[in-house]
């Protein structure tokens, strides 16, 4: 906002889009955290957007998006009016190995072979080596 001379006031659908696709790891981003956090002994971006931004506003922000996931993820299952036999449990805050946010589903009953049949092929392919066509990506 401070770059594009903006303030809350007129800040858009389309900034909104901006942030939402910006890296975390933007150098802009980055230069207004240390620059709003000098002095303190922070590490994380996490840290320093707690910092800025303070802890009930960040939850609150994170409350609205996992129900907004939540209701995103549930549309398939209202629409086939199965979404009765499926419940969220309070979520948990950890810090996945690889950094990716994911869903821990657990099922009750007996596994259908057609359910293993597809997370063995889920996992086979995450197991293969990236394809040629996407390595022109992964080099960004």
């Amino acid at each position: 906002m401070i770059a594009q001379h903006k303030n809350s006031l007129n800040f858009d659908k389309n900034d909104t889009s901006l942030v939402d696709e910006m890296s975390i790891r933007n150098k802009s981003f980055t230069k207004y955290l240390d620059k709003h956090t000098k002095g303190k002994r922070l590490f994380t971006v996490q840290e320093k957007c707690v910092m800025i931004l303070g802890s009930k506003m960040i939850n609150h922000k994170l409350a609205h998006l996992i129900n907004e996931r939540a209701t995103a993820f549930m549309e398939n299952f209202r629409k086939k009016g199965v979404d009765k036999q499926i419940r969220f449990a309070a979520s948990e805050t950890v810090i996945p190995f690889n950094g990716y946010s994911f869903y821990k589903i657990t099922y009750k009953g007996e596994f259908p072979e057609s359910l293993l049949k597809a997370y063995r092929k889920m996992n086979e392919l995450n197991n293969e080596d990236p394809r040629k066509e996407y390595k022109k990506d992964r080099k960004k």
